[in-house]
C-alpha cells in the first residue's frame, strides 16, 4: 500500500513539470486561470487515484475509503499550511 500511495502523487509531479516548463506562458494567459484549472484537475486525478487504491488494497467500501481520503487530504493541507507559514 505504501508503494501505491507514493505513485498517487505522480499527477501533481506532472503539474510541477508543466509549471516549470510553461509557467510563465500559462500565467500570462487569462491571468493564470489556466494554471488554476490545471492544478484543480490534477488534484482531482490524485484524489481519485488515492480513493481507488485505498478501496482496493483495504477491501473496504467506497464510502469508507472516501472518508479516509478526505481525512488524509485535510491533514496534508493543514500540515502544509502550518509548516510553510
Amino acid at each position: 500500500m505504501f508503494i501505491n500511495i507514493s505513485i498517487v502523487y505522480i499527477p501533481l509531479i506532472f503539474f510541477g513539470l508543466i509549471y516549470l516548463s510553461f509557467g510563465y506562458l500559462l500565467h500570462n494567459l487569462f491571468q493564470g486561470w489556466i494554471l488554476k484549472i490545471l492544478f484543480i484537475l490534477f488534484q482531482i486525478w490524485t484524489i481519485l487515484l488515492l480513493l481507488n487504491i485505498i478501496k482496493i488494497t483495504k477491501s473496504i467500501s467506497l464510502e469508507k475509503s472516501s472518508l479516509i481520503v478526505l481525512i488524509i487530504v485535510y491533514i496534508n493541507l493543514v500540515l502544509s499550511f502550518t509548516l510553510f507559514i
